[in-house]
């Protein structure tokens, strides 16, 4: 269960048009953590820097988050120049909630892509829930329902 203090934002990127990483390198050389493409994850990076705790949630699609979920953490590049002077992804918890539709090990490649993210970005990465062989009744079971509690508590610690 969430405490009342905590607010909780869902954004569903499926819904947005977010477009992959140009490799311009222009928020590179910048220090205000904006991105030369202007679509809909312009709004996303101030949520992202407010941001106290961020939950990649995903299904896994052959052994990857789904194609906006990759976009998504492609652009977040532009939190952070080239020198590291200004990062804004520094020390933000970053956490991933995934499920798929095989064993766990399908999800092995997203969530490194997320642990190595967290440690050159210089963010806390805080945990994996994933739950495999993943349908609405599976999900609902006892056994995931306490272990995302659990999961949702460590994360509000």
């Amino acid at each position: 269960m969430v405490s009342e203090d905590i607010t909780v934002e869902e954004i569903f990127l499926y819904q947005m048009t977010i477009r992959g990483c140009s490799n311009c390198g222009r928020c590179r050389k910048r220090s205000d953590g904006q991105c030369s493409i202007e679509d809909d994850m312009t709004p996303l990076y101030r949520k992202f820097i407010e941001s106290d705790v961020i939950i990649i949630a995903s299904p896994i699609y052959m052994w990857n988050f789904t194609a906006c979920m990759i976009a998504f953490i492609d652009r977040l590049h532009a939190l952070c120049n080239k020198d590291f002077s200004f990062n804004a992804m520094s020390g933000k918890r970053i956490a991933i909630a995934t499920t798929m539709g095989d064993d766990e090990f399908v999800a092995a490649s997203a969530i490194n892509t997320v642990m190595f993210f967290c440690e050159y970005f210089k963010c806390v990465y805080s945990g994996t829930i994933a739950i495999p062989f993943a349908s609405k009744e599976q999900i609902a079971r006892p056994l995931y329902r306490e272990k995302i509690d659990d999961f949702v508590a460590k994360l509000t610690e």
